[in-house]
C-alpha cells in the first residue's frame, strides 16, 4: 500500500499498484482526531485513579502530571507544533502501565486484621536537623558565587544577577570541571533538606519548625537566582512534596483542601513562573526589549513543552526507520517546505508549489562532535542538485570552545558546476582553540523559485579520515543503537563506577520542532527515552510496570510497618522520580541518590514505633554504659 498527500482533498492509497483508492479525510482532521483519543484516554485514566483511590500516590501523581502536559499541549498549544503522535501514545502507555503495576500490587496485598503499631516521631530533633542540612546546603551555593568573584550582595543587585547568571550559564554549557568535588558533596545536603522540610510540615505545629520547612528550599532557590538553572526550584519543590505525601501516608493523614490552601499554591506557583521568566530573560544580557521578551516567550514555551515534543519527534524518527546518519538535514522546517525522502547518500526536497527566493535552513543534527585541533585545516564538501543555481550556498558551526565563541558563518569559497543542474561546493577552516569540539556542521541555500534540491556526497575531511555520510561506525554520525541496561537511568552512578562517562546535559543530540515561523529545539527527551536506551521499547514498558508496582508495594509495607524507614526512602526516590519524569532521569544524578541515603538515616533517628525499638534505638541501648 502506498499513501500520498493530496492536498486539502484528503488522502489517496493505492493498493498493490491497483486503482487509487480515495479517503476524504484531511491531514488536519487526523490530527485533530488524535489529539481527541489521546485526550479521552487520559481522561479514562484520571477516572480509574480516583476511582482506585490513587489519587496521591505516584501512580496518581504520574497520571495527573502526564495529563495536564497533554491536555494543555493538545488543547491550548496543537497550532504551534508538528506532532507525529507516535511518541505521545507511546507515554499514554507507560502511563496506563504504571497505572497498572499499583493496582496489582494493591489488589494482591494481604489483608491483616492485626492492629498497625503507630509510629513516634520525635518533633524536638526536627529542628536541629533542618537548621543544619540547610545551613550545609547553602555552603554550595555561596561558595559557587564568591569562587566566580561575586558576593551575596550581588544578588539584591538587578544588573549584578544578570552578569551572575551570564557568567554561570557560559560555564555550564563551556567548562563542565567548574564544577568540583566539593561542591558536589554539599549538594547532597541541598536536597536532603527539601525532603525533611516536606516530611515535617505536617508533623510539627510550632510556628517557627514550620517556617523552617519552608526554608529548606532556599539552597535551591539561591542556585536557581545566582545560576539560572530553573531546575533546582523545581528539584526542591519535588523534593519537597516527595516527602510531604510520605509522611502523609506514614501517618494516615487525612488531608483537607480548603479554597485558602488552592489560592496559596495557585500563588506560589504563579510566582514561580513569573521568577522563571525573568531569570530566562537575564541569560540574554544587556537591555530587556520587546524584541528579547518575544524571544523569550518561544523559549518559555520550549521549556514547557518541549521535552514532550522532542521524545514524539525522536520516537517517531527511531520507528521509522530513520537512520541518524541520514539526519543532517531532515527536520521539521524542511518537512514543511516540500516533499522529503532520502536518496543515497543524501536526501531530496520538492516544492509544490515553487517557492520564490525560498532560503532553506538545514539543520546538522549532532550526537557526537568532531574534536579539531588549533589552525588546523579541515574540509567540508558536498554536492547539491537543484533546477536553479542556488544564489548562495553558506556553512555555519557552532563551537563552545573555539574562540571568538558564537556561530562561524561561512560562504563556500569553491564552486564549480559538475553536471546538468548540479554544483560542487567546498570550504576549507580552522578553528582558533587549542581543542574545539564542533558540531555537526548547518547547510544554508538561498534559492530562486526552486522546485526542487538534493544535498548529497556529504563530507568532512580532519585531515586524517575523512568523515562520509554513511552509515558505520568510526564517524559522526554513528549512534549507537546496544542497550545500556540501566546505565542511562543511573547516569551518575554508572560513571562514578567507570562503567560511563558522563556528559553535560545528558544527551548531545538535538531534535527540531514548531512551525515554519518558529522553529524549535529541545534535547530533553523526558524518562522515556533512557529507558527506550536502557531497556528497548518493550522493556521500558516492562520496567514502568514494575516500577509502578513497587511503589505501590512500598506504600502497602509503610502501613503494615514493614521496612519502614526504607520504604518511606524508596517512596521519595519514586515520587521524584516520577514528578522529574518530564525532563530525565532524576536517579542519573549521584548528589540526589546520595540524599535518598542520608533521608533514610535521618527517618530512621526521627522515628521509632510506638510500642518497640527501631535498628537505631537497639544500637543505641547497646552502647548506652550497664547500671551496676
Amino acid at each position: 500500500m502506498r499513501c500520498k498527500d493530496n492536498g486539502k482533498n484528503g488522502i489517496r492509497l493505492q493498493f498493490f499498484g491497483k486503482k487509487d483508492f480515495f479517503c476524504y479525510f484531511c491531514p488536519e482532521l487526523i490530527q485533530r482526531f488524535m489529539a481527541i483519543i489521546i485526550l479521552l484516554l487520559y481522561a479514562a485514566l484520571v477516572f480509574l485513579t480516583i476511582k482506585f483511590k490513587q489519587t496521591y500516590t505516584p501512580t496518581g501523581v504520574m497520571v495527573f502530571l502526564w495529563t495536564a502536559l497533554n491536555a494543555t499541549l493538545l488543547i491550548f498549544f496543537r497550532d504551534m507544533v508538528e506532532l507525529k503522535y507516535s511518541g505521545l501514545f507511546y507515554i499514554l502507555a507507560g502511563v496506563s502501565l504504571f497505572l497498572i503495576g499499583a493496582f496489582i500490587a494493591h489488589k494482591t496485598a494481604k489483608n491483616s486484621n492485626s492492629k498497625v503499631e503507630s509510629l513516634c516521631f520525635n518533633s524536638t530533633l526536627i529542628t536541629p536537623f533542618l537548621v543544619g542540612l540547610t545551613l550545609l546546603g547553602l555552603v554550595n551555593p555561596i561558595y559557587c558565587i564568591y569562587a566566580h568573584g561575586f558576593s551575596i550582595s550581588d544578588l539584591f543587585s538587578v544588573e549584578s544577577i544578570t552578569n551572575m547568571t551570564k557568567t554561570f550559564s557560559q560555564l555550564r554549557y563551556v567548562d563542565d570541571t567548574s564544577y568540583s568535588s566539593f561542591m558536589q558533596f554539599f549538594l547532597i545536603f541541598t536536597y536532603t533538606a527539601p525532603i525533611l522540610g516536606g516530611f515535617s510540615w505536617l508533623l510539627v505545629y510550632n510556628k517557627y519548625q514550620k517556617l523552617l520547612c519552608i526554608i529548606s528550599v532556599l539552597p535551591c532557590l539561591i542556585i536557581t537566582l545566582s545560576q539560572s538553572t530553573k531546575m533546582q526550584t523545581i528539584t526542591a519543590a519535588i523534593l519537597w512534596i516527595g516527602g510531604f505525601f510520605t509522611s502523609v501516608f506514614s501517618y494516615n493523614i487525612k488531608l483537607k483542601f480548603n479554597y485558602k490552601t488552592i489560592i496559596v499554591l495557585a500563588s506560589l506557583l504563579a510566582l514561580f513562573f513569573i521568577g522563571l521568566f525573568y531569570s530566562l530573560l537575564t541569560r540574554w544580557g544587556g537591555e530587556i526589549t520587546d524584541d528579547k521578551i518575544d524571544q523569550n516567550k518561544t523559549s518559555f514555551f520550549d521549556y514547557s513543552f518541549g521535552s514532550l515534543m522532542c521524545f514524539d519527534e525522536w520516537f517517531h524518527l527511531e520507528n521509522n526507520g530513520t537512520d541518524y546518519s541520514t539526519t543532517l538535514i531532515q527536520n521539521s522546517k524542511l518537512g514543511r517546505l516540500g516533499f522529503f525522502r532520502k536518496v543515497e547518500n543524501g536526501v531530496h526536497v520538492e516544492f509544490n508549489p515553487p517557492l520564490t527566493k525560498p532560503v532553506v535552513e538545514t539543520y546538522g543534527r549532532f550526537l557526537n562532535e568532531l574534536r579539531y585541533d588549533s589552525l588546523t585545516n579541515y574540509t567540508i564538501q558536498f554536492e547539491v542538485k537543484c533546477n536553479v543555481k542556488p544564489d548562495s550556498v553558506k556553512v555555519s558551526l557552532f563551537s563552545n570552545n573555539a574562540h571568538p565563541k558564537g556561530h562561524y558563518l561561512m560562504l563556500m569559497e569553491n564552486e564549480k558546476q559538475v553536471g546538468l543542474n548540479r554544483w560542487y561546493y567546498s570550504h576549507t577552516f580552522s578553528l582558533d582553540s587549542s581543542r574545539s569540539n564542533v558540531r555537526t556542521p548547518d547547510i544554508i541555500l538561498s534559492l530562486d523559485s526552486a522546485k526542487y534540491f538534493e544535498i548529497t556526497k556529504f563530507r568532512i575531511d580532519t585531515g586524517t579520515v575523512a568523515q562520509p555520510w554513511v552509515n558505520g561506525s568510526g564517524n559522526m554520525f554513528y549512534r549507537d543503537n546496544s542497550l545500556k541496561y540501566g546505565v542511562m537511568t543511573f547516569f551518575g552512578v554508572a560513571n562514578a563506577l567507570g562503567i560511563a562517562k558522563r556528559q553535560s546535559g545528558i544527551y548531545r543530540d538535538f531534535v527540531h520542532f514548531g512551525r515554519l515561523d518558529k522553529t524549535m529545539r529541545s534535547n530533553v527527551y523526558t524518562i522515556f527515552r533512557m529507558l527506550i536506551d536502557d531497556f528497548g521499547i518493550v522493556g521500558a514498558l516492562v520496567f514502568l510496570l514494575l516500577l509502578g508496582f513497587a511503589s505501590a508495594k512500598a506504600i502497602v509495607f509503610i502501613k503494615k510497618r514493614k521496612m519502614i524507614f526504607l520504604s518511606q526512602a524508596f517512596l521519595v526516590a519514586v515520587y521524584s522520580y516520577v514528578m522529574w519524569g518530564f525532563v530525565a532521569s532524576i536517579w542519573a544524578y549521584t548528589s540526589i541518590i546520595c540524599a535518598y541515603g542520608l533521608t533514610f538515616l535521618i527517618f530512621s533517628i526521627l522515628q521509632k514505633p510506638l510500642h518497640g525499638e527501631s535498628w537505631v534505638t537497639k544500637i543505641t541501648n547497646k552502647l548506652k554504659p550497664k547500671k551496676k
